[in-house]
């Protein structure tokens, strides 16, 4: 997802989150980058988005990016739904 981190100078937090929520939402795997927004800096959004991301059972972990598309840009954000719901279900199973 390109959107969200990018232009945090113009998105909310609030949309931010709404936004990685509903990328979760009809894939296993959501991925965030850049993590920078246009000046090269670490958006602020980050943190909170974690947060709220790991408080609903989401998996969200950090990658050194392959590629780098502008200063500052070398790590994408990675969450995963999947772990979770294996888990539940290994749970019902039980």
């Amino acid at each position: 997802m390109h959107y969200p981190f990018l232009y945090s100078d113009h998105v909310s937090r609030d949309q931010h989150i709404l936004s990685m929520k509903e990328s979760c939402c009809v894939a296993k795997e959501a991925r965030g980058y850049p993590l920078v927004t246009f000046d090269g800096k670490r958006s602020e959004y980050i943190d909170p988005v974690v947060s709220e991301l790991t408080d609903n059972g989401l998996d969200v972990s950090f990658h050194k990016a392959r590629y780098r598309l502008q200063k500052g840009a070398e790590e994408m954000m990675v969450v995963s739904w999947i772990v979770i719901c294996k888990m539940r279900v290994l749970r019902i199973l039980e």
